[in-house]
């Protein structure tokens, strides 16, 4: 794995954007309803906020004790 997130775009059927910050497995990834954000969730035990528009890490959140293998935000985009 290159612990890495890809964007695709699908009509050309290829990577748009490729998000790197991670030093393990990319294990979850949940976009923020109405918002150009997402969170990814890792083996390396973070959770990070992406900006799509720029491809920047705007957040790292350190403190699991284990892999991060879910994410998620709730209806209101919180």
């Amino acid at each position: 794995m290159d612990h890495t997130v890809k964007l695709w775009d699908m009509n050309l059927k290829k990577s748009r954007f490729t998000f790197r910050g991670h030093v393990d497995s990319v294990n979850s990834i949940q976009f923020q309803p109405y918002s150009q954000k997402f969170v990814s969730g890792s083996g390396d035990k973070t959770v990070s906020l992406w900006d799509i528009r720029t491809s920047v890490c705007v957040q790292t959140f350190y403190g699991h004790n284990n892999a991060v293998n879910s994410t998620k935000f709730d209806f209101r985009g919180e």
